[in-house]
């Protein structure tokens, strides 16, 4: 089984085929085997967008993730994050500095 969430290696997303896959494989042992879930059935349907729900998740909790790693947060969030290292821009800093 993969890692999916923070990991020694940094943040791991859990794809939008292994989510589909994963619902898939869920439905199958609540409705059985002989359960229909193709794309073109009312199921496979709602399982193709409860995956597409779960995907962006996961890109909003990589997104907040990154954006407390000072070397890749910008504007308000690396205010914070030098706030809490007791820094201060300089006079006249941007972002773009």
């Amino acid at each position: 089984m993969a890692n999916y969430g923070v990991t020694p290696q940094g943040f791991a997303r859990k794809r939008l085929p292994e989510i589909l896959s994963d619902i898939e494989a869920d439905g199958k042992l609540v409705f059985g085997e002989g359960v229909i879930q193709t794309a073109q059935s009312p199921l496979g349907q709602w399982n193709g967008l409860a995956a597409d729900v779960a995907s962006r998740l996961w890109e909003v909790a990589e997104s907040v993730y990154q954006s407390y790693d000072p070397d890749q947060a910008e504007g308000v969030r690396l205010e914070h994050l030098a706030r809490l290292r007791l820094l201060e821009r300089g006079d006249g800093e941007l972002d773009e500095a």
